[in-house]
């Protein structure tokens, strides 16, 4: 939740005033950053650039959904925490662990990438090319500065949004992953407490169900955004290659494969509730349970139902990406006869 506060996205109940000028300053931020991309594609039409404005209007309709689902994110930290008095003490120290190891990396990278990218863009003189350095270089008084500044409040508007929900969506994840296993409770307390986590799986599907459609469009974006700009640097000599989006990239590709194997993990749990231990009929299983064994196939966590998150769409995408960056390249790339 630190993280969605970071990016200005506070619970609807929460302090109006407060949450009115996060909002102005947020999208007015956004607005600057967004003249400056649209000036630098009316100067230059660049494919890769047509993606990075495509990208900054999808981080935005992210920004918006979250904002529009806070109470029922709200609702599930809530409901989660309840069931987290069940778990094992060191198993519950372990997960916050998780969750502020990410926070302080996300925060490092926020901090990091705008002061590598700005002395890249300062000291190299051979990325003059690129519009935005071209505009910071000209600025030769606050060239620094401006540069830095840019290069945070980019980073941040950007950056932050789809971080928060990329880490919330796998520690969320992981915590139901141990919530599921309930070794140290009986057998008619385990029944209860996995009825629940179902209730709650449910109600996270529904909330951010089509949020990943959004995210996974967010990153394959920005993944070609980064084949093109590569692709035209090679067919463009005098065009260098920015290779400060191997950062983008690798980030991108961390939070893809975390949240795949997560969301892989919770679900093998929940479509195997039943094999957890051995039916016994005197048992007193609830009606609610008795529906959730019988429909267990359905429950899984989807991308607005177009594909599911499971470990197959890592190879999907991996194959996706690899067979057009082929095509991308060798359509830019016409060799000396």
């Amino acid at each position: 939740m630190i993280l969605f506060l970071l990016s200005c996205l506070e619970p609807i109940y929460s302090n109006k005033k407060r949450s009115r000028i996060l909002l102005i300053i947020f999208h007015a931020i956004f607005l600057e950053l967004f003249a400056v991309r649209m000036y630098c594609l009316i100067s230059e039409f660049i494919v890769g650039r047509l993606l990075s404005l495509i990208e900054k209007i999808i981080s935005l309709v992210m920004w918006w959904f979250v904002r529009m689902k806070m109470e029922k994110i709200t609702d599930l930290v809530e409901q989660l925490e309840n069931l987290k008095k069940r778990v094992a003490f060191l198993e519950s120290q372990r997960i916050m662990k998780i969750s502020k190891i990410s926070v302080a990396v996300v925060i490092m990278v926020m901090c990091l990438v705008p002061a590598i990218r700005t002395l890249y863009y300062t000291l190299s003189s051979n990325d003059r090319y690129s519009c935005i350095s071209k505009m910071m270089y000209n600025l030769k008084t606050v060239g620094l500065i401006s540069s830095f500044i840019y290069e945070l409040t980019n980073t941040y508007v950007y950056t932050v949004p789809s971080y928060a929900v990329c880490v919330f969506y796998t520690i969320y994840c992981k915590t139901f992953s141990v919530l599921l296993q309930c070794n140290q409770l009986t057998t008619s307390q385990a029944v209860q407490v996995k009825t629940k986590c179902v209730e709650i799986f449910k109600n996270f599907e529904n909330t951010f169900s089509f949020l990943i459609l959004v995210v996974f469009t967010f990153l394959l974006c920005s993944f070609f955004k980064i084949i093109f700009l590569f692709a035209y640097g090679i067919k463009i000599a005098s065009y260098p290659l920015n290779y400060l989006y191997l950062i983008d990239f690798t980030s991108h590709s961390v939070l893809v494969i975390a949240m795949v194997l997560s969301a892989d993990n919770i679900q093998e749990r929940v479509n195997h509730i039943n094999l957890m231990f051995e039916p016994n009929s005197a048992m007193d299983f609830s009606k609610q349970y008795l529906d959730i064994l019988k429909n267990r196939a359905s429950l899984s966590l989807t991308g607005w139902g177009m594909f599911t998150v499971r470990k197959p769409l890592l190879l999907s995408l991996l194959a996706w990406l690899f067979t057009y960056a082929v095509i991308i390249l060798q359509f830019f790339y016409t060799p000396s006869n």
